[in-house]
């Protein structure tokens, strides 16, 4: 684990449609110490947390296709204040089912701090984690 994170402290959204890979998710992140876990099932569901805990959150971990508000849009959204103004610059990684490439460059684009591809270690997560809390918001173009 990295001396720069304090992963008991961090805050985390998982935005995943699939029940079971979210219960994955948020049992990895308590594995590696976090504690603070909210959760969604889609980027609608996402905005909604993201209103109700207005500043609280250290990073969202959010799937690329769901139902209802896509990963992309939700993204779109998030990075325009839709969720509230002082979200825009949230870390966001991207859990994707397959390494959809143009996809995954749209969410570069938008202003991700990196990506994973499911099914995920707790060694992946854990170094894109640390990546993104210390990484620098890239606006979107």
């Amino acid at each position: 684990m990295s001396a720069d994170v304090d992963f008991p402290s961090l805050r985390i959204l998982v935005i995943e449609d699939e029940a079971f890979m979210r219960r994955l998710i948020l049992r990895v992140l308590y594995e590696l110490g976090v504690t603070h876990t909210f959760e969604a099932e889609n980027g609608s569901e996402g905005l909604t947390q993201i209103k109700t805990l207005s500043g609280k959150l250290d990073l969202i971990i959010c799937d690329l296709e769901m139902p209802v508000i896509s990963g992309l849009k939700f993204i779109e959204g998030l990075r325009k204040g839709i969720a509230c103004k002082n979200s825009v610059d949230l870390p966001v990684i991207i859990l994707t089912g397959h390494s959809d490439e143009e996809n995954i460059q749209k969410a570069v684009k938008l202003g991700i701090q990196g990506f994973l591809v499911k099914p995920i270690s707790s060694a992946a997560l854990q170094k894109r984690i640390i990546s993104a809390v210390g990484a620098p918001i890239i606006k979107p173009v």
